[in-house]
């Protein structure tokens, strides 16, 4: 009886190490293969938004980014705008969704489908990121 139980503490063992070394091993593929970053790699288009709700009671809301001229879209929804305070959400994109000299719409709706909108143009030279500060009145 007790070599059944030495036998199926060995087996166990095994199984449990062999499971423990195979996550780190495919992880370590999947590291080497993506190869460090080179300059030629496009950074992404970042914008950044920061809404200030300036009214005196929390809002639910959303927002979004598009560009109607390419179609990207970009989304937050379900945000809490809190009363008198600002939140930020930031949006990133490919080069390709939003090329330099490419307009592009950023919308807040909070509310009862209140919305404020700001518009914009990929300009940035330097892949600096794009800031809009909204308020909710």
């Amino acid at each position: 009886m007790n070599s059944k139980y030495g036998a199926l503490f060995v087996v166990t063992l095994l199984l449990t190490i062999s499971w423990f070394a195979m996550p780190s091993i495919s992880t370590i593929r999947v590291a080497s293969a993506q190869g460090p970053k080179t300059s030629t790699d496009p950074e992404p288009y970042q914008v950044n938004v920061a809404v200030t709700n300036n009214g005196n009671n929390n809002l639910i809301g959303s927002i979004h980014v598009i560009s109607s001229s390419t179609g990207a879209v970009k989304n937050a929804n379900g945000i809490t705008f809190p009363a008198g305070q600002t939140v930020t959400q930031i949006f990133e994109f490919n080069q390709s969704e939003i090329p330099k000299g490419t307009e592009f719409a950023v919308e807040v709706v909070y509310g009862d489908d209140y919305s404020i909108i700001a518009y914009g143009v990929n300009n940035q030279a330097d892949n600096v990121p794009e800031f809009f500060n909204m308020n909710i009145p």
